[in-house]
């Protein structure tokens, strides 16, 4: 994979878009992340799903491209940290879309950040991340004003904290989420809610 990548960048320093389908991404390291931030200084799109072995490193090569990101898609790694994406929240300030479906290392600490640094985001998927609790939810209605899609299937969210993030944020179209087993009350509180009606495209799972 780096001499695939090796090749296709070296004269690609006008690339907009990178797309890596999942098998494709199973061999990208860090190496390959270096020579992309390299070669392709004005990429706006990149999507690299089932990234194995990328880690931190990699991933904060990648941050270094900067304001000209605006979607970024880093799915299934379980190397990355919260560091990682640290670096994504001090560089990525333009990000509008952003995915780390089953990253699973990631916690509070870095969404918390993200919040902070990528104040433009329209799209956040971070299904599947079962470290993330509460927290992550109210900094991002706190915050991400022009949020308009969001993925939390899998976390360890209870309906109440999702329908008063809901009820927060003004922008929200779509919201996915699921229903913990765990959570005895949560039936009573979607009757009760209004979410259902309120304008919001919502897509509730089972959860174990």
């Amino acid at each position: 994979m780096p001499e695939a990548i090796d090749n296709f960048t070296l004269n690609a320093q006008h690339l907009r878009s990178f797309y890596l389908d999942s098998n494709a991404s199973l061999e990208l390291t860090d190496s390959s992340a270096l020579l992309i931030c390299d070669r392709c200084p004005y990429i706006q799109e990149l999507s690299l799903g089932g990234c194995t072995r990328l880690t931190d490193a990699g991933l904060g090569a990648l941050a270094s491209i900067g304001l000209p990101l605006t979607t970024l898609r880093i799915t299934g790694s379980e190397l990355i940290t919260d560091y990682g994406l640290f670096c994504v929240a001090d560089w990525c300030h333009r990000l509008k879309v952003l995915d780390i479906c089953s990253c699973i290392q990631i916690s509070d600490k870095s969404l918390v950040q993200i919040t902070r640094g990528c104040r433009e985001l329209q799209q956040l998927n971070i299904s599947h991340l079962p470290m993330l609790t509460k927290v992550s939810l109210k900094a991002i209605a706190s915050r991400c004003h022009d949020l308009r899609w969001l993925d939390i299937t899998s976390c360890q969210f209870l309906v109440k904290d999702i329908l008063d993030f809901a009820n927060q944020c003004a922008s929200l179209k779509n919201l996915q989420f699921s229903i913990l087993a765990s959570d005895k009350d949560a039936t009573q509180l979607l009757e009760e809610s209004n979410i259902q009606t309120s304008g919001v495209d919502v897509h509730i799972s089972q959860s174990a």
